[in-house]
C-alpha cells in the first residue's frame, strides 16, 4: 500500500467494461504494478476509473476491456 490512497471509482452503473493497467494476464506473466476496476459506458466514470488505474498502476494508458455478453 502507499501512503496515500486513491478514492474509490466513482461509479455506480451497470459495468459493461474493465479499465485496466493490462489487457490481459495469464499465469505466467508478472505484470508489475497492477490495477483493474469495472465501469459502464458513460465516459465521465470511464474517464475516472482511468484515473483512479493511472493513481494506482502509474500506466500511460489504461485498456478499455469489453465484458464478456455485452
Amino acid at each position: 500500500m502507499s501512503r496515500y490512497d486513491p478514492p474509490d471509482p466513482i461509479c455506480r452503473h451497470r459495468p459493461t467494461v474493465r479499465i485496466s493497467s493490462h489487457e490481459s494476464l495469464s499465469e505466467d506473466y508478472n505484470p508489475g504494478p497492477y490495477a483493474s476496476t469495472y465501469c459502464c459506458d458513460r465516459l465521465k466514470c470511464q474517464e475516472d476509473a482511468k484515473e483512479w488505474v493511472f493513481a494506482v498502476a502509474r500506466v500511460d494508458e489504461p485498456f478499455v476491456v469489453p465484458l464478456p455478453g455485452r
